[in-house]
């Protein structure tokens, strides 16, 4: 571990890092601690979230990370440039479970034939555009951030607690932090949202009946009728 960090150390002197991607996706615990001791502004570790398990495979849980602590885990859960109904169904499953796209694209991937499909630079960079063009038409809410504003976000949000009852036609949620902008999916059956006070909400899939809906401050009230 020392002889790695002298080794960053005179390669990159004290140039600042915010996020950390593996190469091949291999590191080991003392790796990850030498990269925190050389980068000390290092914030992100973002290895795999799915893979076959191999000896100091990176693969993750988003999350502390349970060797550096002062770091977060935030897995890529997709990557490249091609369009594939497989790597859609990858994204719109992350998007379902977590509520968000993280996307890697390799800095050789136009020269390395296999993650190239053999195309040239022109075709790769129209499926990617198709690739993100169909999920902002699906999932127009999303929010971009780069991964540091995310790293605030989720250190920002990490102690949030959220508790909800319901009663007739009002599902009341409460939260143990004041004034921090958190959003929910609400899935209902036979019923409708028809107000949310203390928020907003939004219609995001009919025939699901799912809602997206966003606390503004305090608690919130929503509001909901038969169908």
């Amino acid at each position: 571990a020392h002889v790695l960090q002298d080794t960053l150390r005179d390669r990159f002197g004290n140039a600042g890092l915010y996020s950390y991607v593996p190469p091949s996706n291999i590191i080991s615990r003392e790796g990850r601690l030498a990269i925190r001791n050389v980068f000390s502004d290092i914030r992100v570790f973002a290895g795999l979230y799915t893979g076959l398990p191999e000896p100091s495979l990176l693969l993750q849980e988003f999350g502390r990370d349970p060797y550096v602590p002062q770091v977060v885990s935030f897995p890529r859960l997709s990557s490249g440039y091609l369009y594939s109904d497989s790597l859609m169904w990858d994204i719109f499953n992350g998007i379902a479970h977590f509520g968000l796209v993280h996307h890697f694209v390799h800095p050789d991937d136009l020269l390395d034939p296999v993650r190239s499909g053999g195309h040239l630079w022109e075709e790769m960079n129209r499926q990617i555009a198709v690739k993100f063009s169909a999920i902002r038409s699906r999932f127009p809410f999303l929010r971009p951030k780069t991964i540091v504003e995310t790293y605030t976000y989720f250190t920002h949000t990490e102690p949030l607690q959220v508790y909800n009852t319901s009663q007739g036609d009002i599902i009341e949620v409460a939260y143990n932090m004041e004034e921090t902008e958190v959003y929910h999916f609400l899935r209902l059956r036979n019923r409708r949202v028809v107000r949310v006070d203390g928020g907003e909400f939004r219609l995001i899939c009919r025939d699901n009946n799912l809602y997206l809906i966003e606390r503004r401050s305090g608690n919130i009230s929503i509001t909901v009728a038969r169908r």
